[in-house]
């Protein structure tokens, strides 16, 4: 009875013993394979290294905006992208033209980095509708950081490679209020217009978006899509989007205002 009783216990001492390694070699694969932190997935700065343009789409991320503003037309919210920038010191957002108001009191910037905070516009400097462009000062974002815009642009032989056709771009907007997208794009052609035909996507929202070359330079905005002619009418080249190159703005101006 003694020897039953004695294999039974050493039977179930190796039982206890083999199930708590099974337990924590199951517990040691679910660590493994566990789903990290939502926010970690999220954060702007998770960009694939082993990406060409992943040191330029960091800079395109973390210098991307959502320009919120009342229209002027409807009085209805809009809602685009922009990009933070920095000049003298100073601290702006660029975006386009259409749909901002020139009342700074109804116009606020967002941040991907910010942490859903809103910040004010401080000034309307510029709204350019020739042009499309407008230029709102801001104060400094928190989590974000500004493309400065005296270092970090072409030079003139650098402009001529960026616009080179083929030559890689990247940019991050808001298109259809969904949140922070990125894109790829090439650029397909420089116009007679003195605009960029870049090769990529772009919806309702984007127009505003800082695009960058393979270095993280800015070289221009999103403006709109290209709208081509046919026998039947305007055809909406949804693949061909116009980026305003940024010597088109007039920087001169902040100094002034």
């Amino acid at each position: 009875m003694k020897r039953v009783l004695k294999k039974t216990a050493h039977f179930l001492l190796q039982t206890a013993v083999l199930g708590g390694l099974v337990f924590f070699a199951h517990a040691s694969y679910l660590k493994q394979y566990q789903v990290p932190d939502p926010s970690q997935m999220r954060a702007v700065d998770n960009i694939s290294q082993s990406h060409p343009m992943a040191a330029a789409t960091l800079v395109s991320r973390k210098s991307a905006v959502k320009v919120v503003s009342l229209s002027p037309v409807d009085y209805s919210f809009t809602s685009g992208s922009g990009t933070y920038v920095t000049y003298k010191d100073r601290y702006f957002v660029v975006t386009v033209a259409h749909g901002i108001n020139p009342e700074c009191s109804l116009i606020k910037v967002l941040g991907a980095a910010s942490n859903g905070e809103y910040t004010d516009c401080k000034k309307v400097i510029e709204i350019n509708p020739y042009v499309d462009y407008s230029i709102i000062e801001v104060d400094k974002i928190k989590g974000l950081t500004p493309v400065d815009i005296a270092k970090q642009v072409p030079t003139t032989v650098e402009w001529v490679d960026s616009v080179a056709a083929l030559s890689p771009l990247v940019y991050t907007g808001y298109p259809n209020d969904i949140g922070v997208l990125t894109f790829e794009g090439t650029v397909a052609a420089y116009s007679n217009e003195d605009q960029i035909y870049m090769h990529s996507y772009a919806w309702s929202g984007a127009s505003g978006s800082g695009v960058f070359n393979k270095n993280g330079q800015l070289i221009g905005y999103i403006m709109a899509l290209l709208v081509g002619e046919t026998n039947y009418g305007p055809d909406v080249l949804e693949d061909i989007v116009i980026v305003v190159p940024l010597f088109n703005i007039n920087w001169s101006i902040i100094s002034h205002r």
